[in-house]
């Protein structure tokens, strides 16, 4: 029997206007009222998404060709994509792209990693009146597939350019917006700890939208995948408390959406093909691991601190980059975790950890890349005895042929010694590569997961996460110990960051000139954190990246991993910050506040550029400013489970610089796993600088404790 599609009647939308204002109807409506998934609460406040999928992830979800069995099962079914074109016509819905695929959305809770066989489509909704809603025509295409035995087809229909899409972009420090929301941020964070205690991720504020320009100021509150609750509710005590403060010109909304925030994972960081940047002495940025650990972090800088009459020359990273290997006692971990490692900490005690340079995993992975690469180049014979020629040897018959046939074979003898050079180089890398991981020293001080108070001097104080380590390049061979010099410290240049697209120009048009030292090297002084301005970082995992300190600091809930607060720095009860007393079973005041750096290009093109600022890996890097001074140190991230807007170009290379033609709306949103857009959470290196004079002095006043470049 042929599928009868559902009739084209339907009342009239009960509002129009932009997207923004159809979600806030919406959001007020008796459909997104009651107990819900902060998943379901999005969905159903947003009429340019349409899927049948049980959990409805938040979008963009990552598409894949089909695999070889849904190819076969469609080998015969070629009329499908037109009779979802009729159905999308029939309900006068105008769409852009109709694909057949496998539909994932990677790490996310609720197999999100599962592939399902999926049919998506992208649509254009112009007309708001005239087009019939996306579920209508959804339920056909699901019988209509279901009649050709592919009812197992997950239908997604979304209009990208319109779809909720709650990117986060920096907002400015002066912005009355920011004004506002500092005078209603701590009873906003009151309401929110009283109703979601553990639920809730981050408060802050930030321009939120689909795209930079497209983006107006929001309160934006991050909670936990999955999370249920009366959002409805939740939302409009926030917008009530907003009300109470705003001025009659002023409009701030709220958003609430999934996400997550914590430690940029050394073990969860994929192993790095370091190749092309690999140096035979470790510099600025680069892969670092513990013996006995397979994860990855970043080497920081190289520093020199005085304690009294000793000096230690060493580096510096994240806490939770050099935390012991797994074979300790429970107790010595936590013992790592609450009081860290300081000046009273035995020699050889566990908790001082051996650093390498590469991280193992990175090694082996860089020695595959070396060897692979030198056979391409060379040539190689395989397991059957075969000759594989290379392009060495392609280059040289080119340029005999050329030769006798009375051409001229410059080009190609010029081709052949740049394969040769490449092969050299590439081949002594390996042979360098054999012979490391190599020890570079041992952890003297670290913070272990700390939350300290700072500004003391306010009347506000406020908690802060501290989370850092020096590793001491002492007792090493003296080839390592001649790389803790300055020479280590060496910034990018001001083409390198033209060619990584961190120009401070891409930010904003009237930003100033990226200009460091001659020399390159770091400014002797050291900077501080500060809203509005643009830093840089050079990671292990990332790379070079840039971007533009948020214009307020966001609460952060301590819920990922415990952090302790020392009530007394000298030596004072150490206290869980993160688990209610066990007692009275009162909430401690387990958040902090921090500083986050957010990557956000303000080109005009509607889809603009966002990538990550950080990812699992670059915890330890230095946040570095346009003079080229530390300013603060790398720790964590921030994402909302969104993914860069793609071009075509970089969906093949990631590596590649930007490009102005993107791909419709349905094809943009392509992701792999780990590519999500993060930001950084980042802390003053003023207040690292103390946290570690206090603690390798042991917060003696008569022993001075003084961190400085080489």
């Amino acid at each position: 029997m042929a599928h009868i599609p559902s009739p084209n009647v339907f009342l009239p939308r009960p509002i129009v206007g932009s997207p923004r204002k159809r979600r806030r109807f919406l959001r007020e409506t008796e459909d997104a009222s009651g107990v819900l998934s902060i998943e379901d609460y999005n969905y159903r406040s947003d009429v340019y998404h349409s899927s049948d999928m049980l959990t409805k992830y938040p979008l963009p979800m990552k598409i894949e060709e089909p695999d070889s069995e849904l190819k076969g099962r469609l080998a015969y079914e070629s009329h499908l994509e037109g009779q979802v074109a009729g159905l999308l016509q029939l309900h006068n819905i105008e769409f852009t792209c109709i694909e057949f695929c496998l539909m994932s959305k990677p790490d996310y809770p609720a197999e999100g990693d599962k592939s399902r066989p999926a049919v998506s489509i992208g649509v254009d909704i112009k007309d708001t009146i005239s087009a019939a809603p996306l579920s209508v025509a959804r339920r056909d295409i699901s019988d209509m597939l279901a009649e050709n035995g592919l009812g197992d087809l997950v239908v997604d229909i979304q209009d990208t350019a319109r779809a909720y899409l709650p990117y986060i972009y920096p907002i400015r420090s002066t912005d009355q917006h920011t004004q506002l929301y500092r005078r209603v941020r701590e009873d906003l964070l009151r309401v929110v700890r009283a109703d979601i205690t553990r639920l809730w991720v981050t408060l802050g504020l930030y321009n939120v939208g689909s795209s930079f320009v497209g983006s107006s100021p929001a309160v934006a509150l991050v909670v936990d995948p999955l999370a249920t609750h009366d959002w409805q509710m939740l939302r409009q005590k926030l917008i009530g408390i907003i009300e109470v403060h705003r001025p009659k010109n002023l409009a701030l909304d709220v958003e609430i959406f999934p996400g997550y925030c914590g430690d940029l994972d050394p073990q969860r960081s994929p192993a790095s093909d370091l190749r092309k940047k690999f140096t035979p002495a470790p510099k600025m940025g680069a892969s670092i691991g513990v013996v006995g650990k397979e994860g990855a972090g970043t080497l920081g800088g190289f520093f020199t601190l005085k304690v009294g009459e000793t000096v230690h020359e060493g580096f510096l990273t994240s806490s939770h980059v050099v935390t012991p290997p797994d074979n300790p006692p429970q107790e010595v971990r936590d013992q790592f975790s609450k009081h860290g490692v300081g000046w009273d900490t035995l020699e050889d005690h566990v908790t001082k950890t051996k650093v390498q340079y590469l991280a193992r995993k990175d090694n082996i992975k860089t020695m595959e890349s070396c060897y692979n690469e030198s056979r391409a180049l060379t040539g190689f014979t395989d397991a059957n005895g075969n000759w594989h020629e290379g392009e060495i040897q392609g280059y040289e018959k080119k340029a005999q042929w050329s030769r006798l046939g009375g051409k001229d074979s410059t080009p190609w003898v010029e081709r052949l010694a740049l394969a040769k050079t490449a092969a050299q180089d590439v081949w002594d890398k390996y042979l360098c590569l054999e012979k490391m991981p190599q020890i570079l020293g041992s952890t003297v001080f670290t913070s272990g997961r700390a939350a300290v108070i700072t500004n003391q001097k306010q009347k506000k104080k406020k908690k802060k996460i501290m989370d850092w380590a020096f590793v001491s390049c002492a007792g090493t061979s003296p080839s390592v110990k001649n790389i803790c010099s300055a020479f280590g410290n060496l910034l990018p240049s001001p083409a390198q960051m033209g060619i990584g697209g961190c120009n401070p120009e891409r930010y904003s048009a009237d930003a100033p000139r990226y200009l460091p030292r001659k020399d390159l090297l770091p400014r002797r002084e050291f900077g501080s954190i500060e809203p509005d301005r643009w830093y840089f970082k050079v990671g292990r995992t990332t790379g070079l990246t840039a971007g533009i300190c948020n214009g307020v600091e966001t609460y952060v809930n301590l819920k990922e991993v415990t952090r302790y607060a020392a009530h007394d720095r000298q030596g004072g009860e150490v206290v869980d910050i993160r688990n209610p007393d066990p007692e009275t079973e009162e909430d401690p005041e387990s958040y902090t506040e921090e500083w986050f750096i957010i990557n956000a290009h303000s080109d005009h093109r509607r889809w603009a550029h966002q990538h990550r600022f950080c990812a699992n890996g670059d915890s330890g890097s230095l946040i570095i400013d346009i003079d080229g001074r530390i300013c603060g140190l790398l720790f964590g991230n921030l994402s909302g489970w969104q993914a860069p807007r793609v071009s075509v170009q970089e969906a093949s290379d990631p590596n590649a610089p930007p490009s102005n033609t993107f791909q419709q709306p349905g094809h943009a949103d392509r992701i792999g796993r780990g590519e999500y857009i993060e930001a950084g959470i980042v802390s003053d290196i003023g207040y690292v600088m103390a946290d570690i004079a206090a603690r390798a002095s042991g917060w003696h006043d008569g022993l001075e404790a003084v961190v400085e470049l080489p």
